[in-house]
């Protein structure tokens, strides 16, 4: 479990970066998805070649990323046009 935390705290920062630089000009269609849970621990499973429904249910987010700006006090607001 802790490489799986490891990779997830060296990813997250550059995700960031990486949507935010795609999305400064542009509208992009974001989506985000895992091929397969894994147990760590859950009802005693431990792995993923198991049906278990922690490694059956997939990891999944999906959004429509508007471009931004930033307003004179600072609150976001959508780029004219978008």
């Amino acid at each position: 479990m802790r490489s799986q935390q490891a990779a997830l705290a060296y990813a997250d920062p550059h995700l960031g970066r990486l949507i935010s630089a795609l999305t400064r000009e542009e509208p992009w269609l974001i989506i985000i998805c895992g091929d397969h849970g894994d147990a760590f621990g859950e009802d005693g499973y431990r792995g993923r070649g198991i049906a278990h429904p922690t490694v059956l249910n997939v990891p999944y987010a999906a959004w429509h990323a508007q471009p931004v700006t930033l307003s004179a006090h600072g609150r976001t607001q959508q780029q004219p046009g978008h």
